[in-house]
């Protein structure tokens, strides 16, 4: 109920017999008031990527991949969509969302690559007048693209359960591919090397990198290719390696037959016996020069054109059987042995007897006088 009253002023004071005339026309009452209530009761939810992350507020995704953000700003009472509401991101990232008001939500989509990587607070401030505003803080966790690596040696491809063997002086031929896991697509420009030999080439969406085993040396070898480039996660392989002496061949020859392991030769005293050797790459039946060709306990053949050669005299070796060993070896090469024997006779002999200058043979016999002089001469000849 409102009660009004009406006050006038008309003097302070009145003189006897006064008449006043008082009159009152269009009177108004202006009332203002403030009606003051709360805000109605709101609920939000976040949804990164069609995801509710309303519990969990994380998300890690890889750089330069797209991040949908949507928000669902509700009255709490209705459980209607509100529509109309100012809906904004704020952090290194900001902007305001889209309504879909068919779907009943707001959103907006960022790239990761705004971000760079790392973690990155956002958050989300939903409000409209005469509704409770929500805030919705969140993380998202901006790492390197995940890349698929893989290492090709001759054309093969190799995993880290593998050894690579390879003879001394040939050509190892290592391969990389290294490419975004997502798309399958060719990373151009990253920096791929061998540790401790240099860098790849890339040519036709691949690296290459060629080495030759004498690079490496004889023996077991643990090769670390690296492979890294900006926004991807570097990749790193270990690729075994076993270098080992390339195979050989030797041919022996005496003087002028080939002879082999085990063989018997037969040779007189005061003889020579020429010794040939061929020492050669197996594979490619290359001639070898250079290397170290030695007769065991007698001295080292020397080189001349593509041949070894020794020169020895059977004066040098005892009668009967004598064991010959001849060793061939050169760096990076398989040493060759080659056993053989030479037999050393007594070279066949002849003797003359003249007597008086009569020849004498074995079983003569001769009659002479007393106090005779007897002139006798022996030839002993070969």
């Amino acid at each position: 109920n409102i009660t009004v009253s009406i006050q006038v002023f008309i003097a302070n004071t009145f003189e006897l017999g006064r008449n006043i005339t008082i009159s009152i026309d269009d009177v108004y009452l202006n009332i203002t008031y403030v009606e003051t209530f709360s805000d109605y009761e709101t609920q939000a939810q976040l949804f990164l990527n069609s995801e509710n992350k309303t519990a969990d507020l994380y998300i890690q995704l890889p750089i330069t991949n797209n991040l949908n953000i949507t928000i669902k700003y509700i009255d709490n009472q209705t459980l209607n969509h509100i529509t109309e509401a100012l809906v904004q991101l704020e952090g290194k990232e900001s902007g305001e969302l889209v309504e879909n008001s068919s779907f009943g939500q707001y959103t907006i989509i960022i790239n990761t690559s705004k971000l760079d990587i790392g973690l990155w607070p956002l958050s989300v401030i939903a409000k409209k007048n005469n509704y409770v505003a929500q805030t919705i803080p969140f993380y998202v966790n901006v790492i390197e693209r995940p890349t698929e690596f893989k290492v090709f040696v001759d054309g093969e491809e190799k995993t880290t359960n593998h050894t690579v063997k390879i003879k001394s002086d040939e050509f190892m031929n290592i391969t990389v591919s290294y490419k975004d896991n997502s798309s399958k697509q060719h990373l151009s420009g990253a920096n791929v090397s061998i540790s401790g030999f240099g860098n790849f080439d890339e040519l036709n969406e691949q690296y290459n990198f060629t080495l030759n085993s004498n690079n490496l040396g004889l023996s077991f070898h643990v090769l670390t290719i690296n492979a890294q480039i900006q926004n991807y996660t570097t990749q790193t392989f270990q690729l075994f390696v076993e270098v080992f002496e390339r195979a050989t061949e030797l041919r022996l020859f005496i003087n002028g037959t080939q002879r082999f392991d085990n063989d018997i030769i037969r040779v007189e005293v005061f003889e020579y016996i020429n010794l040939t050797v061929f020492y050669l790459d197996d594979s490619l039946k290359t001639y070898l020069s250079g290397a170290s060709i030695t007769l065991l306990g007698l001295g080292n053949f020397s080189e001349i054109g593509n041949q070894y050669n020794y020169s020895l005299t059977s004066l040098n070796l005892n009668l009967g059987f004598n064991v010959i060993t001849i060793y061939a070896q050169l760096i990076n090469y398989e040493t060759q042995v080659i056993q053989f024997y030479i037999e050393i006779f007594e070279r066949e002999s002849e003797i003359l007897l003249f007597i008086d200058s009569n020849p004498i043979n074995a079983s003569d016999t001769i009659q002479v006088e007393v106090n005779q002089f007897l002139n006798i001469t022996i030839y002993y000849k070969d």
